[in-house]
This record gives C-alpha cells, structure tokens and sequence, in this order.
C-alpha cells in the first residue's frame, strides 16, 4: 500500500491555531459576561451608544454611586465595573501613559463636564466621552490631543459628530471666560416720585441683589430685591426731609459665573478606568451704581384725546382729558383738609381750517376761535369737556388746553410754583376734530342699450354741498367711490328703489377716485351677460376707504334710468328651400340682426325628417339628420349666413331649427320645430319606360325613358340591355346577360329622353333596364327586369301562307303587333336612399 506523502509543518499548525482561537474566545466571552456584572458601589451605565467606536466598545456616561454622571478617561483599559471609589477635586490628571495634563487643558475638560457632562441625551454624552479621549485616550497619546483624536472613538456618527464638534468649538474659546464681566444699573424718574431701575450684567451671571437709597420698590417698603440681567424695577421716592429735591441711589451686584477653573472630580475604579466629572465654574462679583435727584416741585399737567375725531355738521365737539403731574413733579397737592387741590384747566377750540394745522408752541394771529370751555380737575384722572361748543361746518377743529397759576383761586395758587404755566402745543391730532364733506354725485350709463357681451361703462357727476374741499399734506383728499353693477333679466327695466332687490345680480364692480369737483369716467367697465335685461349700476361712498371719514355718507338708488343700460338679444329669421329633389344638396339660411354679441358668435343648424303619420311637428335626436355643431358658422356682423350644404337621403317632409351660440356657449337663439319657412319636401320623380318591341336580327334597337317630376341637379340616365338566351327560370339581369351599357345622359329637366341604338344580331328576347343617377353616381331609380314595356324581340315571324304577297302581310302583323304592344306602359319605381 503506498504511504501517503507527509503535509507541510504550516499545513499540520492550522488546526492547531485555530483550535487556540476558539478557546481564547471563549474564554474572552466568559470574561464579558463576568464583567457585565457590576460590583457593589461599581458606576452604573448612564447615556450613551454601545457598540459606536471603531473597537466595538461604549461610548457615553456613566452614574457614580453618588448619582453624579462621569467619564472614562483610561480607553486602554477594562469599562469602570469594579468598586468606584469617592470623587475628589484635583488640580490636574495623570494620564494612562504616566504624563500630566497641561494646566488649559484641565480648565477645557472642566468646562465642557460641566456646561454638558450631566446629560441624559445620548448623543450630547457620547460626544462629551469623545471630547475626554481627545485628550486622554491611547489615540490621543499615539497622535497627539487633537479634534481628531475624540473623533477618531465616534467612528463617523454624523449625530454625535456634530455635537462634538459644538462642544470642541466652545471648549476651546471658552473654557476661560468669554469678556470681561461687567454689571450696569441706571435710575429713570419719571416725575417727581416715580421711577424705574433697570439693571444689566454680562453673560453668565446669575441672580444679583439691588439696593436702593432714598426710594423703595415701588407698592412695598422694600428696599433691597433680588433681580437678573435685564430687570426692571419700578420705585418710588422716599423724601427723607422737607426739601423739594430728594437725591436716589442704587447699587447692583451680580455674581458672573464664565469659563472653568483648572480643577476637576477624579473617581477611582482600582485596576479598570478611572472617570472624571466637572468641578468649580469661574466666577466673579461685579457692582454698578448709579445715582439720580428727584424734583418734588408740584406741576399739575392735562393731556386730551378728543372724545370723537370726527364730527358731524351741527353736533357737539367733546374732548377727553387726562389730569396728571409733569414729569419731576411731586403728587397731586392736597389742601389742609385733606381734598385733592382743583385745577382749573381751560380750553379753546380753533376752526375751521381747510387742513390739519401745523403742530405748534404758539397759536397763529390768525386763527379763528369757535369758542372756549372749562373744566375743573381734581385729582389725577379722566375728564371730559361740557360740550357746549356745536360743528358750524366742514372743515379741522383743534384744541388747546392751559392751566395758569393766574387763574386759579388764591389757596390754590399758593400749590403752585410762582407764575406757573401749562400749555399743551397748537395742531396736535390727537386734540383735533373733522367735520366731514357732504358731497353729491349723479351718474349717467355709456349706452342706453347695447348686445350681449358688450361692455358698460359709468361715470359720476361729483360736486360738494359748500366751497370747502379739505386738503391733506397738500393735497385735495380725494373721495372714493364703489361702482356696483347689478343684472336684472327681463323685458320690464327696474323701479328706482333704496334697496337692491333679490334677483339682481352682480356682474361688477369699479371705483372713481374725485379729488374735487368734477366728472369722472369709472376704472373698468363691465361685460354685458348674454341673456335679455338691464345693467344698473349703484354707486355710494366707500366705506373702507381711508379717505372715508372725510366725507359723510353717501349712496344713490337701484334701477335710476340715467344709470341703467338694457341688454337685448340679437334677432334671427331663416328660410329654408322649399323643395328639392333626392339626392340634390340642400341648405338653411339665417338672417341674424339687432345687437350681436361683441365677440363672434356661432349658428348651428339642424335638420328632422319627419316620421310618416306623424300628427305634429317632431325635433329631437331620434329623427335628426343633420347638424352643423362640428363645424358651426361664424357670426361677426348683422347679415345673412348659409348653413353648411348635405343632402337629403328619404323623401318626406324636414324642418330646419337653427341655434345661435354667445362665445362662451350661451344658447342665445333657437328657432321653433315645425315652421313654414323652415320647411324643405323632398319628393320623388317618376320614371317610365317603353323600348322597341320587335326588331330583325341586325337592327338597331333603343329605350325611351319619360321623366317626370322633380329632377336632381346633375342627374344622368344609364340604358342597359340583357340577352335572355337560354334562360329557363328568367327573366336574368346581371352581369353575366348584359350586352350594352350607354353611357350616361344628363338630364337637366323632365321630359322624354332616347337611350343610344344598338344592334341586336342574335334573335331572341332582350330587356332593357334604365337606371337615373345622382350627381354623386349613386342610383335614384333602377328600371325593373324583365317588364313587357321594356322588352325587345329580335327575330323574323313565321307567318301561315294566306296568298297575300309576304311584304304586305308582314306589315300587317308588325302593325298590329305594335298597337297591341303600344298600349304597355308603367310607372317605374324611384330607389329611396337609406
């Protein structure tokens, strides 16, 4: 037996090698599963992903036993499953590799753990866990602390990556402060006892405290109040003696909390990595002050708001007053028993103007005055004038209100600063008022009557009831008309009425714009319907206009003649022809005028033979024979217009209907069934035929057809003969017996017409069969086969011998042959088209 060659040393370690890896890995999995086993008082997994390096392995937070959320820092090792001991503050990190941390780089660890390490999203921890190998991982020690290095464990998550690209970018500028911190306060009074203060700080300051000196939180005795960046206190001034002049101060301090100090948690995990938290923010105390002196001089003060801005002609003018202090000033004075001191403020009313007055500190020399009124104030608060002053007319009204130590009684004036005066300023809106315009305007339509489609136009007549045509920024305020134009149909044109009745329609609208006095066409026209009626048009004042309010109301009537245009039809009369033969072409005419549509419209004609015993005229689509809607006729001008030509294909009686389209396919017109003169008979002719009855063989012989009755146009007659020799079950007219065909003869009108002569050399019977052609080569009439009228026999009579010579006695037979024979005649029948 021959011995099997021995393999290669390689070829006999393979199995071996791979028996080595199934134990290792084995016993690699047994260790797994021991290490997934947290030890007693061991960190517990947090956020994180598993399975996201390039290793295989976790990437995320983990919670310390004392609830703290922290990172590995030593990725050579085994995951922090053993007894994690208690956190400590550390000035810096001993690397795996045995180096220290550089002093910026504890402070950028610090400040990223603590601005993201305590989360609970998965991907912020994940990226936060690569941030910390960017500086303590074997990849960081290998190539370097870099952004490379912590991007390197995300191993291309496009999620975490761009959250540890936020944190890389802020922990790098950031880590030691973002400015210098800063804190702001400034003290705004705004009259002699109230105020506010509003304070600042730089970013990342926390709550800070105000105080205050001379003044407290305004609605408490509070003078200290904890406030952020950006607050807004309101005080109120505590006078400290009897001097009108009280001095405020107010003092802010923040604690700015920007950047990381150079310290962080260092969490001991015996021989497995060792996890690190956040330690101490950055933080700063800033202070600001600011001071400000309250004036507590008493200076009553009145702002109006006029109670209406528009007045009608002859109502009250009202105007609102709101009583207060000046700005500086103390509280409202009150007098030794305890009343609020009374003001007494007076007003006066200037007016008309054709426009708004100019704002002003002084009133013009010039200005007129409607009058003056009074009110007494009391106290803080709203007031109104008596209104005892009445709008004389149009025009802009406005007030001015004072008050003046001068006129106020002598315990009163003894309040006041020595010859104090107050004086709101000239031409302010707000203490202005407006009498409106009170315009008329009559209107007068484009077209008293016009077709359908066509367009309507209106203009107005626009004129003012006084001289006065207010004036704003310099320019005439324009009014502002709306055009409605409404459709009634019908042949009755509307009753002018207040009100638009319900079957009106809307079919547009348009504006006139009047700066003045004047004509004026409208901004568009509107489009005729295409249906019998009237447009009318409605005008008023539009209300929504901001030019509105000027003018007083306005609207005119529905249905006014002068604004009402009728819309009328256009009219349509036909005429059929009267009568034509089978066979020849046919045609409707219509005669179509008065107001046509302005843009083309359509005619259709149709056709309906009549069904035979009908008792009344029928048009509906069992009967129809004809209609033009494929190709319909234009229709541009007033005018007579054809309809397209067919024939007619039965006899019997067909009435024409035509039907007149708008351009947007309105039926406009449609003619009655059963009219006269839309009427057209179509009645069959007659055709009848005698031949030569008896000819020798070698003679000539020929047909003779009589016509009668209506002929087509272009119609032609076809003479045809058959021999019949042999035929035992005849008579035979086809193809097979023929043995002439004319040609065809134009007949023109009734009457007698002659085939051409043919020989007949073979004795024997022969019929004749005439045909009558239309202009098309489609047959009306086919004689019938084998008719005695239309026979011809061709042969020599055997006669007995008589003694008579034979000549004469032939044409005694002949002769009675023929008055016999003469005598046959027929009426053929007409072939019906189907």
């Amino acid at each position: 037996m021959t011995r099997q060659p021995a393999l290669p040393a390689a070829r006999l370690r393979r199995p071996f090698a791979l028996l080595l890896a199934l134990v290792l890995a084995f016993a690699g999995l047994l260790a797994l599963d021991r290490a997934t086993a947290p030890a007693a008082g061991a960190a517990v997994t947090g956020a994180g992903y598993q399975g996201i390096t390039p290793y295989g392995g976790y990437l995320g937070n983990y919670i310390a036993p004392d609830g703290m959320r922290v990172y590995c820092i030593d990725s050579a090792l085994d995951w922090p499953s053993g007894a994690t001991g208690p956190g400590q503050v550390v000035g810096s990190v001993t690397t795996s590799w045995g180096s220290w941390l550089a002093p910026d780089q504890v402070q950028k660890l610090n400040y990223a753990l603590l601005t993201w390490g305590q989360t609970g999203d998965p991907t912020v921890a994940a990226a936060v866990s690569a941030y910390v190998y960017a500086y303590l991982s074997n990849f960081a020690r290998m190539h370097g602390p870099q952004h490379a290095a912590g991007a390197h464990y995300i191993n291309g998550n496009i999620a975490v990556l761009g959250a540890y690209n936020t944190i890389w970018n802020r922990a790098e500028t950031e880590f030691a402060g973002r400015a210098t911190p800063s804190a702001s306060v400034s003290i705004d009074l705004a009259n002699g006892w109230d105020g506010t203060v509003t304070v600042g700080a730089s970013a990342g300051a926390m709550n800070g405290v105000l105080r205050l000196e001379g003044a407290t939180v305004a609605g408490s005795s509070a003078s200290q109040v904890s406030v952020s960046s950006g607050s807004v206190v309101p005080i109120r001034v505590k006078p400290t003696d009897d001097s009108p002049r009280q001095t405020v101060r107010a003092t802010v301090e923040f604690l700015v909390r920007d950047g990381a100090q150079q310290n962080l948690v260092l969490y001991p995990t015996g021989g497995q990595q060792r996890t690190i938290r956040g330690a101490y923010s950055k933080d700063t105390n800033v202070k600001a002050v600011d001071e400000a002196v309250a004036d507590l001089t008493f200076a009553p003060v009145v702002q109006t708001q006029v109670a209406a801005r528009y007045v009608d002609s002859g109502a009250a003018f009202v105007d609102g007053l709101v009583a207060s202090v000046a700005s500086g000033s103390a509280e409202w004075r009150t007098l030794p028993h305890g009343d609020a001191v009374p003001i007494v403020a007076e007003g006066t009313l200037y007016g008309p103007f054709g426009e708004q007055p100019a704002v002003s500190d002084s009133v013009p020399a010039d200005a007129p005055i409607v009058g003056t009124e009074k009110v007494t104030l009391t106290g803080p608060g709203e007031y109104r004038s008596p209104g005892t002053l009445r709008a004389p007319s149009t025009g802009f009204y406005t007030w001015v209100w004072r008050i003046a130590a001068a006129a106020q009684p002598e315990d009163v004036r003894e309040q006041l600063p020595d010859d104090y005066t107050f004086a709101d300023q000239f031409g302010l809106v707000a203490e202005s008022h407006v009498v409106p315009m009170s315009l008329r305007a009559a209107s007068q339509v484009g077209t008293a009557e016009a077709g359908f489609g066509a367009a309507i136009g209106d203009s107005l007549s626009v004129s003012i009831d006084h001289d006065l045509w207010l004036i704003d920024s310099g320019q005439p305020i324009p009014a502002v008309f709306e055009g409605t134009a409404y459709f009634v149909p019908g042949d009755s044109a509307p009753v002018p009425s207040d009100s638009v009745p319900a079957e009106a329609v809307v079919v547009g609208t348009a504006e006139i714009t009047a700066p003045g006095p004047g004509v004026y066409e409208a901004s568009t026209t509107v489009t005729a319907p295409s249906r019998a009626g009237f447009v009318s048009w409605v005008w008023r004042l539009d209300p929504d206009s901001a030019s509105a309010p000027y003018f007083a109301p306005w609207t005119d009537q529905f249905g006014l003649p002068s604004e009402t245009a009728r819309i009328l039809p256009p009219t349509v009369s036909t005429l059929a022809v009267p009568a034509v033969a089978i066979g020849d072409e046919v045609h409707d005419t219509a005669l179509v005028g008065g107001y046509l549509p302005v843009e083309p419209s359509s005619l259709v004609f149709e056709a309906y033979l009549q069904p035979s015993g009908a008792e009344k005229p029928l048009c509906d689509e069992s009967n129809r024979v004809f209609d033009s809607s494929d190709d319909p006729v234009e229709v541009t001008v007033a005018g007579t217009y054809s309809s397209p030509t067919t024939r007619f294909e039965k006899y019997g009686t067909y009435y024409w209907i035509e039907s007149l389209y708008a351009p947007d396919g309105t039926l406009l017109h449609r003619g009655e069934c059963g009219l006269p003169e839309e009427t057209t008979l179509v009645a069959p002719g007659e055709v009848s035929t005698e031949a030569v009855q008896i000819v020798a063989p070698g003679s000539e012989a020929y047909d003779v057809a009589r016509v009668s009755g209506l002929v087509p146009d272009g119609a032609t007659l076809v003479f045809e003969a058959f021999a019949q020799h042999g035929i035992v079950d005849g008579p035979l007219c086809d193809d097979s017996t023929r043995v002439f065909r004319s040609e065809p003869l134009e007949i023109e009108e009734a009457g007698t017409y002659h085939s051409e002569s043919t020989v007949l050399d073979r004795p024997g019977t022969y019929y004749w069969v005439e045909t009558l052609y239309d202009r098309h080569g489609d047959p009306l009439h086919i004689g019938e086969c084998g008719l005695e009228a239309e026979t011809t026999q061709v042969g020599t009579p055997r006669l007995p011998n008589t003694g008579l010579e034979l000549a004469p006695a032939a044409a005694i037979a002949v002769a009675l042959l023929g008055v016999g024979l003469g005598i046959l005649r027929r009426r053929s029948r007409w072939v019906e088209g189907e």
